[in-house]
């Protein structure tokens, strides 16, 4: 990551510079007064390649903004680096790192505590509880984890005691509805299968409790297979939630996000973590597609279960050693 320094008589000007001899994709590590008082002094960097990024030493607090007793320099320069370390979108790096720097400091000022407030203020955070809508639909791309992540909100649902039903559109998947029903069967919970967007709406209409719907996977680049997802939607009014699998190409999984989010969809479940480093794509997708991040899952195992993202816990991910793989443990959310 290159970082450099723009003094200009205000920040309208410096941003300007900024532009100019870094580019759209330069970030803003921080901005403030410089000493003389008569200006202002703005810190930007710009992602390396990765040859380049392997080879650069770390930089120091001093050479962010000239001071090095400077904790909100260095702190927004760590996350800085975490961020693009994750393939965040640079534009979302810089208004995550403003509201780092210009967010209330926290009672123990660290740079983690520090993203954590800058993501709750930047991104939206909606975890699947027990007391949800009495439909959802789980929908995606094909080979995301949809029909495990359906059997752990029913595993939920039933430890929670809530009367639960399955169903499943995803009949033409060789073993699409048999790997479901094997998980529905040792729940003891009754599972549907239809075929179209009439047989569902009448199963929807008539279940009692909750309703989890599996569906085939599909293309969000295939129009006939959006419209045919969009009419299922339609049917069951239920609401419909997106799985994406972390570790992805950040802007692929951004553009998929949207266009699932024009039929609908408000927030996605993440899942994968634990086969994954990189995170990026799955903050790139819920700020691109304006989407709540929701849940996510750590392993293919429906005993597991999901796991609510939040702030804090979004933040010790983006933080973590990548090196260690991703445990229930970092999910813990840590008291108050």
């Amino acid at each position: 990551m290159r970082l450099r320094i723009f003094q200009a008589p205000n920040v309208a000007e410096a941003m300007r510079k900024v532009r100019a001899e870094l580019g759209d994709d330069a970030i803003i590590v921080s901005t403030h007064k410089n000493r003389r008082g008569d200006g202002v002094e703005v810190t930007a960097a710009l992602d390396a390649g990765p040859a380049e990024r392997a080879e650069a030493a770390p930089a120091r607090p001093e050479q962010v903004n000239g001071k090095a007793s400077s904790s909100l320099a260095a702190s927004a320069e760590t996350i800085a680096k975490a961020l693009a370390y994750h393939g965040v979108a640079a534009r979302l790096v810089e208004r995550l790192c403003l509201a780092a720097i210009n967010g209330n400091p926290p009672v123990d000022d660290t740079a983690e505590l520090r993203l954590a407030e800058a993501l709750r203020l930047t991104l939206r955070f909606q975890p699947v509880g027990i007391a949800e809508p009495k439909a959802m639909m789980l929908v995606g791309p094909p080979g995301v984890g949809k029909t495990v992540t359906a059997a752990k909100i029913l595993a939920r649902d039933v430890l929670a005691g809530i009367q639960a039903m399955a169903v499943t559109c995803d009949v033409t998947r060789a073993g699409g509805v048999e790997q479901l029903a094997a998980f529905t069967r040792v729940m003891d919970v009754s599972l549907t299968t239809v075929e179209n967007a009439a047989e569902l709406g009448r199963s929807v209409q008539h279940a009692e409790g909750r309703v989890v719907i599996d569906t085939a996977g599909t293309n969000p680049y295939d129009e006939g297979e959006m419209d045919t997802l969009g009419r299922l939607i339609e049917a069951c009014r239920a609401e419909p939630i997106l799985v994406l699998p972390a570790g992805g190409d950040p802007h692929e999984t951004a553009e998929a996000a949207a266009l699932f989010a024009g039929i609908g969809v408000h927030r996605m479940i993440a899942t994968r973590l634990d086969a994954t480093r990189r995170i990026g794509g799955i903050l790139n997708a819920a700020d691109s597609a304006h989407l709540a991040l929701a849940d996510a899952s750590l392993t293919p195992f429906v005993g597991e279960g999901l796991h609510p993202l939040s702030p804090r816990v979004l933040a010790r991910l983006l933080f973590r050693n990548p090196r260690h793989p991703t445990d229930r443990n970092a999910f813990i959310e840590p008291e108050s």
